[in-house]
């Protein structure tokens, strides 16, 4: 690290809701840095397990700030620590993750050598302690409001703001506590809005836990295809507003992956009639319309799909999702 860099700091929020299983990893993970100058935020979202304790024994450290809310949800928490986080540089961790020992070093060179606004490393994926993948993306830097190409490349690993690096000074607004599912990608594409130049690093940095089956993100809900039609509509706004005059079908294709999704798993989990329900309750919209006389797929599957849905005959595509479902089956088995 050149030692000009030395003198910038960076910001790490936790939010943390009863995460004593994994807390002291990632919280160790931080402290660990090979780049010093980091800040850690943890704010205690009214765990009700020993989350409180164990915070409040790293407390000690001149560089842990720790401060408890009542139980609001992690935007709440981030907001909190935006708001009394002092680094030149914003990063967030969830508590059941962690972080390489250089991580920060990393992004932090990456993003002063390229004057770059917003830096994206990958992430290894782990559940029972075994790694199930590394999404990554090749070392680049992009102009991302010249071409939605850009925004594309960046797209598989973007929802999240975990595995990334902020400038602070560009965050002047915060993450909506009213959505329980989706909101940090809308806290994504608002910095995008403010930001020219994005570099990613291909290193996987971050490390996701897929261990707290308690996650939101990972429960199914009835009203999950709300919101994820909710996210499509604002991605798809987003991409009209920086890419006018381009072609924005990759923001209508999002709505059939979100349909393909949801209809795929209610195959999985309850009986037809009610498969059939919802199917019809989502597929009769507008925005079932819009999104299928605007996409445009280049897999024969999903130009199928498509055509099926289509149709608008729920029971067909309850058929073709649940005769999916079997065949995926019968492959892993082989």
């Amino acid at each position: 690290m050149k030692r000009e860099d030395k003198c910038k700091k960076i910001s790490i929020i936790v939010p943390i809701y009863n995460a004593e299983k994994w807390l002291d990893d990632c919280i160790k993970s931080v402290l660990n840095q090979t780049y010093k100058n980091v800040e850690l935020i943890l704010v205690n979202d009214g765990s009700i397990d020993n989350s409180e304790q164990i915070c409040k024994k790293y407390a000690k450290y001149s560089n842990v700030i720790y401060v408890s809310q009542k139980n609001s949800g992690a935007s709440v928490a981030r907001n909190n620590g935006l708001k009394i986080a002092t680094g030149n540089y914003i990063q967030f961790l969830d508590s059941d993750d962690y972080l390489n020992d250089d991580c920060c070093e990393k992004m932090l060179k990456k993003m002063c050598e390229e004057n770059c606004d917003l830096v994206l490393c990958g992430m290894n994926i782990w559940k029972n302690g075994k790694l199930l993948r590394t999404p990554h993306l090749q070392e680049s830097v992009v102009d991302i409001k010249s071409d939605i190409n850009n925004y594309i490349f960046l797209h598989p690993i973007f929802a999240s703001p975990c595995n990334k690096m902020f400038k602070r000074k560009l965050i002047d607004y915060t993450f909506d506590s009213k959505k329980s599912l989706g909101e940090d990608l809308t806290f994504n594409l608002e910095y995008l809005k403010k930001s020219k130049t994005v570099a990613t690093i291909s290193e996987c940095l971050y490390n996701v836990r897929l261990d707290n089956d308690n996650s939101l993100n990972r429960k199914f809900r009835d009203d999950r295809m709300e919101i994820m039609l909710n996210l499509n509509e604002i991605e798809k706004n987003f991409c009209q507003e920086v890419y006018k005059n381009q072609n924005i079908s990759f923001a209508y294709n999002q709505y059939i992956y979100s349909y393909h999704y949801y209809f795929k798993e209610l195959t999985d989990l309850y009986p037809m009639k009610k498969c059939i329900q919802l199917i019809k309750k989502y597929i009769n919209e507008d925005k079932a319309d819009i999104a299928i006389k605007n996409c445009s797929f280049q897999r024969k599957y999903y130009k199928l799909f498509v055509k099926i849905l289509s149709t608008k005959n729920c029971f067909i595509i309850y058929c073709f999702l649940k005769l999916r479902k079997f065949a995926e089956k019968i492959l892993s088995s082989n």
